[in-house]
């Protein structure tokens, strides 16, 4: 049939009285079998009937089969998380940017925020010159991820907008925002590893019940769905992994027909018997015998290749009916995978055969020993040794004289000095920004507190309707109302009850008391419901001042009449935010909180906290900064902002503050430094100690000969440089981040490691509370400040500063 269906006969139709049939294939007829050294005996044309194995193309097809299905799991993914994400930030008031910036990662103990601190702290140590911490890196990261869900994953369009981000925000430096936004794009939109880290952990938390950065709040549908297509990228990215292993070990493969594998199989012994183990393992042995019974019967195969063939034809898939249907996706792999193995070692290239004696002649053909010496003495080639004798000393001459003129460590201290002085402009250009933030929200503080104040009988309709709220809402409960729970609550939708149905406040607290059985019982309401109401407003971030004049202008609710401890609070809040208009804003909005359910005014006083508490303290006239306590300096850091008032501390026990002081002479000013260059301050420094004088320390910090030719280096500085006050400050902030001065600001040491450090390097600081300094009993140092005020003057000023 085979042998026919590959002949010409054919009914010739042009004509009316058409011939039966053509009598090709009678004039082509064969032997009914065929024998081949590869395919064995077989049925003629047998190949064209059965099938035939492409393992090359079968592989890329699978390939991009599984690329397809991750990345459409994907793309169900990154959507879902984004709409989870922004659902869960807007049901807790704020935006997802806002929450994934604040939101501490370290905390939670969710797997999922555990893979972004760890992805975070990759990125955080390869850009460490950002100055980003890993807790403000994992904040852009996990930003990035709700934004490419929400961006439909447009990677060049996610990269701008992170930078953009990270420019506003942190870095000034527009080509290492660029590189950096680029990179975490690169990492959210085409990682397919991290994407499968982040959907596995947040399966797990989805699974455990663990609250994480994207998932807080959402009910138990959202989870459900959230969890199934991080599971479908889960195992999605699986089955890619393992077809493209497939693809690497066997996709070289070429094109195989069902008589080849057959008869190639059936004549290797090892093979077949590995063949039906593989069968057996898997219970296919049913399904074996009826598809290789029905190729014998054909007669397209003997007995023997047809087992064969249509052993590997169920495991790689090439069978005809459902047998590989009932597997499972890891069976079918599993399956082809032994398939593809015993295809790969039954056609695998034969070892190359190897003639051990084949190159003996190259020996008789190797010059003999001496040979060469010979033909270079008979050459009358000269040895040039004795011309060149004198050359390497003339070579180390020449290297000390460049060495000396050229400093062939110039450029690394180039580097250095402009590496570490990028650093300190970030962290000024970072200090800047957060007063820019900070004095924009006191703004919209100073503008919401002068609006008119709501009229009395709204604000006891909101007083009432706060309460009742508080007592509908459980909240008294957990405010350890559990005693009398049920007069508590009682007495308090008694007293809100009434005041919002238009009852005046002897009304209500008559209603209160009544409903709480007494006065005693009414207390122990009162007490309960300000407790709640305190717990209600925790998260907010207001100061410990803050929320103690919360506290009394919620007693006061109960008498409409401010009380001499809330006066008391008032003025401490007044205070504490630096006194003056911006501090009685801050209060006032604090004190309408209290009578009304709307808690806006106490959220945006908290991340005006966030961003350095208040405006900054009274100064002694000296400058904008608050300045340590103890002798008043005589002159302030020109360095503004925190990074001023650290050197200011160093300056009031080394110098008093003076830029000309120099060793036994603190308050000279006969002599202006400022306006000498660097080369002549050290001409002045050893005329010091020739003189007598019992010691060169010079400048505002005190700064010693040795000290100061290793920062001329450091800083690459030629000499010709003026000594002035801004050099003086530079040179000593590069010696405070030595000590640790970036890393304290960070939050990364203690005020009291950072003191320690600061007093290694100047000997007028106390080492510890024994207030002895680092160099005590040298007969020259000893400590001139104490270190309470050290430790307390650190501590305000990492306050102000926000870190």
């Amino acid at each position: 049939m085979a042998g026919r269906l590959q002949g010409g006969d054919h009914v010739n139709e042009k004509i009316a009285s058409p011939d039966a049939v053509n009598p090709a294939a009678a004039l082509s007829m064969g032997s009914l079998k065929t024998h081949a050294p590869l395919t064995g005996t077989t049925t003629p044309n047998a190949n064209s009937v059965l099938w035939s194995a492409d393992v090359g193309r079968s592989m890329q097809d699978s390939v991009r089969s599984g690329e397809q299905a991750v990345q459409q799991a994907s793309s169900r993914f990154s959507s879902s998380l984004a709409g989870t994400a922004s659902a869960s930030a807007s049901r807790s008031g704020e935006s997802f940017a806002s929450r994934s910036m604040n939101w501490d990662y370290g905390a939670t103990g969710s797997a999922t925020d555990r893979a972004i601190m760890s992805e975070a702290q990759g990125l955080t140590d390869k850009y460490e010159q950002s100055g980003m911490s890993t807790q403000q890196m994992a904040g852009i990261l996990s930003g990035a991820i709700a934004a490419k869900g929400r961006s439909g994953g447009d990677e060049g369009s996610l990269a701008g907008d992170l930078s953009s981000q990270l420019r506003s925000q942190y870095i000034t430096d527009v080509k290492l925002a660029d590189t950096m936004a680029a990179d975490i794009a690169r990492r959210v939109s085409g990682d397919s590893g991290f994407e499968a880290r982040l959907a596995e952990s947040i399966r797990a938390d989805s699974q455990s019940g663990s609250r994480n950065v994207f998932a807080e709040r959402l009910s138990s549908d959202e989870s459900a769905r959230l969890e199934k297509d991080a599971a479908d990228v889960v195992s999605s990215s699986r089955s890619l992994e393992r077809e493209q292993s497939l693809a690497r070990r066997y996709g070289a493969m070429g094109t195989y027909g069902a008589a080849e594998i057959g008869n190639a199989i059936a004549n290797n012994p090892e093979f077949m018997d590995r063949l039906h183990r593989e069968i057996d393992r898997r219970n296919l042995t049913g399904d074996h015998q009826q598809l290789s019974g029905s190729w014998a019967y054909a007669r397209n195969l003997n007995r023997d290749a047809a087992s064969a063939a249509a052993g590997v034809a169920l495991l790689i898939g090439h069978a005809d009916g459902t047998t590989l249907r009932r597997f499972t996706p890891a069976e079918a792999q599993s399956a082809k995978e032994a398939g593809y193995g015993i295809l790969a070692d039954t056609f695998g290239t034969h070892a190359p055969s190897i003639n051990p004696h084949g190159n003996d002649d190259l020996r008789e053909s190797a010059p003999r020993f001496g040979a060469v010496r010979g033909a270079v003495e008979n050459g009358d080639l000269r040895d040039p040794r004795g011309n060149v004798a004198g050359l390497r000393g003339d070579i180390e001459v020449h290297g000390r004289s460049v060495e000396t003129q050229y400093r062939p460590n110039a450029v690394d201290n180039f580097h250095a000095a402009n590496r570490e002085s990028a650093a300190e402009g970030l962290s000024a250009r970072q200090d800047q920004v957060r007063e820019q933030v900070r004095e924009r929200i006191g703004a919209e503080i100073d503008r919401r507190a002068i609006l008119p104040r709501p009229a009395a009988q709204a604000v006891h309709n909101e007083v009432g309707g706060t309460f009742v709220k508080i007592a509908d809402s459980g909240s008294l409960a957990r405010a350890g109302a559990s005693a009398a729970i049920g007069q508590t609550v009682a007495a308090a939708k008694a007293f809100g009850s009434t005041l919002a149905s238009g009852g005046d406040v002897s009304a209500a607290l008559a209603a209160g008391r009544e409903a709480a059985g007494g006065e005693v019982g009414w207390t122990q309401a009162r007490g309960a419901m300000i407790d709640a109401r305190l717990q209600q407003v925790a998260e907010h971030g207001l100061t410990d001042s803050q929320q103690t004049l919360f506290r009394e202008a919620t007693n006061s609710v109960f008498a409409f009449a401010p009380s001499a401890a809330q006066q008391a609070a008032r003025q401490a809040v007044i205070d504490e935010a630096g006194g003056g208009a911006r501090g009685q804003h801050v209060a006032d909005l604090i004190e309408r909180s209290a009578v009304s359910q709307d808690d806006s005014h106490l959220r945006l006083i908290g991340n005006y906290n966030t961003q350095g508490l208040g405006s900054k303290k009274k100064t002694d006239g000296l400058s904008g900064a608050s300045r340590p306590s103890g002798t008043p300096i005589t002159e302030p850091s020109v360095t503004p902002g925190p990074r001023g008032e650290v050197l200011d501390l160093l300056a009031q026990p080394e110098s008093r503050g003076n830029y000309n002081a120099w060793f036994g002479k603190v308050d000279q000013s006969a002599i202006d430094l400022t306006r000498m260059t660097v080369s002549e301050v050290r001409a002045l420094q050893s005329r010091l100690l020739e003189s007598g004088n019992g010691g060169s320390a010079i400048g505002r910090y005190q700064i010693i000969p040795s000290t100061f030719d290793r920062l001329i280096d450091r800083l690459g500085l030629t000499g010709e440089e003026l000594f002035s006050r801004q050099l003086q400050d530079r040179m000593a902030l590069r010696l405070a981040n030595d000590a640790g001065m970036n890393s304290w600001m960070r939050g990364g040491i203690s005020d009291h490691d950072f003191a320690h450090n600061l007093s290694r390097i100047w000997a007028g600081l106390p080492k510890d509370a024994s207030n002895e300094s680092f160099y005590q009993g040298d007969g020259v140092n000893k400590a001139h400040i104490d270190y309470g005020v050290v430790i307390a003057t650190l501590g305000e000023i990492r306050e102000r500063s926000g870190s």
